[in-house]
């Protein structure tokens, strides 16, 4: 209703839509810039940062990946161990941790831009707890369906978690517009392209020649979307 004017809804959004501002009218000050600034995102987002750490850490456990020579912690955190899935041996912890092994920087890089794009803006408004109940259950379902459908042993990445935040604010969005997260359509757009046009394999070639975990990405999908209804 009022061209120019942006609505911030606490003090910790106020904060920092009014230290953007400051770095806006003044690019230099980019030259000061501390971490200390990041603090109150991080702040409302723990789960958020403490899995964009583990992503970090994961991501040279996979350095071996196309020689197939893996480390110890490696091989502990793939799906199928070598008594099988994890309903067959009880390591359980193998349903989620997948989600942190990624191949390549740039596989790294996507699904770590693209994961606080949308997780910074779900955790604070549905909580924490919830919001990790979110990405366990999408990061177990969507492995599962790479296993079973996929028929799929090596496969990782935080990519259908992604799509679950996506899914459940879209539902939220569609549904309950007071209660949208602020995604532009534009995201919600492609994710749900490249979730369907995946199975096609026209986006192979993007990933190196690497078959793309498409399973993963519908079930996290859907699991997302699934949530954000209950």
């Amino acid at each position: 209703e009022h061209p120019g004017w942006v609505f911030a809804a606490d003090e910790v959004a106020h904060a920092i839509i009014l230290e953007q501002l400051s770095l806006f009218k003044n690019p230099s000050a980019f030259d000061n810039l501390r971490p200390g600034f990041l603090t109150p995102s991080l702040l409302r987002s723990p789960v958020t940062t403490i899995m964009v750490v583990a992503m970090i850490i994961g991501a040279p456990l996979t350095s071996g990946f196309e020689s197939f020579e893996f480390g110890e912690v490696f091989v502990q955190m793939i799906f199928a161990g070598e008594e099988g899935s994890p309903f067959d041996s009880g390591e359980y912890w193998r349903l989620f941790t997948p989600v942190l092994l990624h191949f390549g920087l740039e596989h790294l890089a996507f699904n770590l831009i693209g994961f606080c794009i949308v997780a910074v803006r779900l955790e604070p408004a549905i909580g924490s707890f919830t919001f990790l109940a979110l990405c366990v259950a999408a990061a177990a379902v969507g492995n599962v369906a790479q296993f079973i459908f996929g028929n799929a042993l090596f496969f990782g990445g935080m990519s259908g978690v992604v799509l679950a935040l996506v899914g459940f604010g879209l539902i939220w969005r569609a549904l309950w517009p007071t209660r949208d997260i602020g995604l532009p359509s534009g995201i919600y757009v492609v994710c749900v392209l490249v979730t369907v046009v995946g199975f096609t394999g026209i986006l192979d070639g993007l990933t190196g020649g690497r078959a793309l975990a498409n399973w993963v990405h519908l079930g996290g999908l859907l699991t997302g979307m699934g949530m954000g209804l209950l």
